[in-house]
């Protein structure tokens, strides 16, 4: 009886993990969607500016979009899965990558703290 309520908790432990993963997976999605939107908004003002220069930002904006859809439309065991792919294919850029979102992490954490303390 007691193994079978172990193996309860252990499943439910797993669907509550499972269901927070999905929650931030779609929050990241929804970010690189907003990022995505705010970079076209600033390409259309620089191409008055800059003619032909929105052509890149445009495409930097497509990119992340995509990137969005992408990571909205995988389960967190498929995006498990294509990160460790990408960092056996390339290693120095994932471990580049991980130092980069560890420090941005970082930053945004100080920053949330230092703007509850006011």
């Amino acid at each position: 009886m007691e193994k079978q309520d172990g193996h309860d908790q252990a499943g439910r432990a797993a669907d509550r993990a499972r269901h927070a993963l999905e929650e931030e997976k779609d929050a990241g999605a929804d970010r690189l969607a907003e990022l995505a939107d705010a970079i076209r908004g600033a390409g259309e003002k620089l191409e008055q500016e800059l003619p032909g220069t929105a052509h890149f930002v445009e495409s930097a904006a497509s990119n992340l979009r995509e990137a969005s859809d992408s990571l909205r439309a995988r389960r967190p065991e498929e995006l498990v899965e294509v990160l460790g792919d990408f960092a056996r294919r390339q290693p120095a850029l994932f471990f580049g990558g991980a130092v980069a979102a560890g420090i941005a992490l970082s930053r945004m954490l100080a920053n949330g703290r230092q703007t509850g303390r006011r």
